[in-house]
């Protein structure tokens, strides 16, 4: 007859057959992006933020993850985060910051695709012929789509209309930008840039000599054209 387990065999046996089992399941649920949060002690899907710029080029960052930072390249994807709050920030050479605070549940991801950076110091040059009969030729002084109420801004593009943006004080012109996915807006004697998408971003680009009304006009995503006071004038906004 064989020799009867011993009471350490046995233990040793279950032992190993439940570490390789909590490994096994371990390894399954990471790749299934779930992760365990070991705060609330509970296993729950991961969450991701993807990053990119309008134009889908390849940039240098530093990027600030919740106070830490990281270096890396747009475009960016940060997979298997735990779900919780986020406040990321991209900064590169030149340009003004671009910040977002986010929380994310379980199993959902953080789009930013359209992302358009804003140089800190921006060119300005006198209008061309061409360019001034351009700006002679627009007629709307607040885009079709927008509408603004005091001082808040809404696209009526849509059904229903949507708030883009409230402001602590009152809004006298907007003026789409890079594809609808920005609004640039004049309040008194300042032209910002704004995102669309429910972001609080909003940069200040420059400074009028007052607040009557102007013309704009968007030839492409890099070039601001204006008409104040009758003289045009040239904004570039472009990043390289």
């Amino acid at each position: 007859m064989g020799q009867k387990p011993t009471a350490k065999w046995i233990a040793t046996k279950v032992l190993t057959i439940a570490l390789f089992w909590t490994i096994t399941v371990s390894v399954l649920l990471y790749a299934s992006g779930m992760r365990i949060n070991w705060q609330s002690g509970r296993i729950s899907s991961s969450v991701s933020i993807s990053l990119k710029t309008q134009d889908k080029n390849k940039y240098p960052i530093k990027y600030i993850l919740n106070g830490v930072d990281y270096t890396g390249e747009l475009p960016l994807v940060l997979n298997q985060l735990q779900p919780g709050h986020y406040t990321i920030t991209v900064e590169r050479e030149g340009i003004v910051n671009w910040q977002r605070s986010i929380y994310l549940t379980a199993g959902n991801a953080a789009l930013f695709d359209d992302i358009v950076f804003v140089p800190q110091s921006i060119k300005q040059r006198a209008a061309t012929l061409s360019e001034k009969k351009s700006v002679a030729k627009k007629e709307q002084l607040i885009d079709e789509g927008l509408v603004i109420r005091n001082n808040e801004l809404y696209r009526t593009d849509r059904e229903p209309e949507e708030l883009v943006v409230r402001t602590s004080e009152p809004l006298d012109q907007a003026w789409w930008f890079a594809k609808k996915t920005h609004v640039l807006v004049k309040t008194g004697t300042t032209v910002s840039l704004l995102e669309v998408d429910g972001g609080t971003n909003r940069t200040k680009l420059f400074t009028l000599s007052d607040s009557n009304p102007i013309k704009v006009v968007l030839p492409d995503e890099q070039t601001i054209i204006v008409e104040h006071n009758q003289s045009v004038t040239v904004y570039d906004i472009s990043v390289l």
